[in-house]
């Protein structure tokens, strides 16, 4: 039916990738791959996954470079689209997952699915990297909003 759709996918966070965000000492070393698992999975899962994950250890206070954000763009009937939704996703022409380290020109996830041209791959990914610094930005607003509210004890 066309659909790219899936029941239980694997989303699966490479040590390059982690060690781009997350500072690892020598004994976690072995420890920086780290998968999760998705069930029914739709359109920007996979972007969904890394964005929370990051907010999850700021959270936790596990220490990091940066926080990564993540999202998605794509092509259906012919414009091309940010934040890429579940028919979007399923049935469009292309869609196009990328997570960036700290907002900036960092990436460490980039998976396009569909057949694009350059100056088209050149538009979506001027795009998401637009996307990916505004999700950056509201995924820090939401850590301050959240710790200017916590009482230091002395």
């Amino acid at each position: 039916n066309g659909s790219r759709n899936c029941d239980t996918s694997p989303i699966t966070t490479s040590s390059a990738a982690a060690s781009a965000s997350i500072r690892f000492s020598n004994s976690t070393a072995s420890a920086r791959r780290k998968s999760s698992y998705c069930f029914r999975c739709i359109a920007s899962t996979r972007c969904a996954a890394p964005n929370a994950a990051s907010m999850a250890l700021a959270e936790a206070g596990i220490p990091m470079r940066d926080l990564v954000s993540s999202l998605s763009v794509g092509k259906a009937d012919g414009e091309i689209l940010m934040d890429v939704a579940g028919a979007e996703d399923n049935f469009g022409d292309v869609d196009m997952a990328v997570a960036t380290v700290g907002g900036r020109d960092a990436f460490v996830l980039l998976q396009v699915d569909g057949v694009i041209t350059v100056s088209e791959f050149r538009t979506m990914l001027e795009m998401a990297k637009k996307g990916c610094a505004h999700v950056y930005s509201r995924q820090k607003e939401a850590l301050m909003k959240r710790y200017s509210s916590v009482e230091v004890s002395k």
